[in-house]
């Protein structure tokens, strides 16, 4: 399960390092996917939010927000300092004298497409109903928070954070966010459409890729897998190129 994937991370880097380098944020619509792990991740300031509640996405938001002018803020810093890094991991060990970087997050958002699909426009009057002043207020933002995501997907790689998206169903157009920066890829069988969208082949419209078998799409890698297998990937599909 997913819960599982990020328990395994989480497990491993503290094993290997010692260090608690991620603050966790689950956006779960269900409410109660994560709930096991916000007592386990306590000190890595675990929480979790179900967008599906107007209060929580405008906190979702919120959070979100603060974390990107933390980032943009820190950014600045570097900047002026003319310090330039591959990663900020690395600024502890070749920068001691400079004040600590900012802790990224690791954002698991399940079920995406349930609140960053593209929607509607719509327009407020003064006769507008609560029920479509809410709307309104939902659909803003959802806006916000995809544009968010998607400065966190483009520009935030250095600052090491990590997002895993999480959909049950992929239609053409299902997320508003920008799939560039996204660089790998765990998808079970879609249309031909998808299949070249999601992995840049057509792989993923094999019809025995059930029970648990999934095309893995990542570092010039597309191979059939069965998880969890992916996770330990053969080095000699290492150097295979995308078709």
């Amino acid at each position: 399960t997913r819960a599982t994937a990020v328990s395994t991370l989480c497990d491993t880097w503290f094993e290997k390092t010692g260090d608690i380098p991620f603050r966790l944020l689950f956006l779960d619509s269900k409410g109660t996917d994560y709930l096991s792990l916000i007592k386990k991740y306590e000190k890595w300031e675990a929480r979790t939010l179900n967008p599906i509640f107007l209060d929580e996405l405008k906190i979702a938001v919120e959070v979100l927000g603060a974390y990107k002018k933390e980032v943009d803020e820190y950014r600045r810093f570097l900047a002026q300092q003319e310090i330039s890094v591959a990663h900020w991991f690395e600024i502890k060990k070749k920068h001691p004298q400079l004040p600590p970087p900012v802790k990224p997050y690791l954002l698991v958002l399940d079920e995406t497409s349930q609140y960053l699909s593209p929607r509607q426009t719509l327009k407020l009057t003064k006769d507008s109903s609560e029920e479509e002043q809410e709307l309104f207020e939902r659909y803003r933002l959802e806006a916000k928070l995809a544009s968010l995501l998607n400065s966190i997907l483009q520009l935030f790689r250095s600052s090491g954070v990590v997002v895993l998206l999480a959909n049950q169903a992929s239609r053409e157009g299902d997320l508003t966010i920008d799939r560039t920066n996204i660089r790998t890829v765990l998808v079970g069988q879609q249309n031909a459409v998808m299949s070249r969208m999601l992995v840049g082949s057509d792989l993923a419209t094999d019809s025995t890729l059930v029970r648990g078998k999934f095309v893995f799409a990542g570092d010039g890698v597309v191979v059939k897998v069965q998880v969890p297998w992916v996770l330990g990937l053969p080095a000699k599909y290492q150097k295979r190129v995308r078709k």
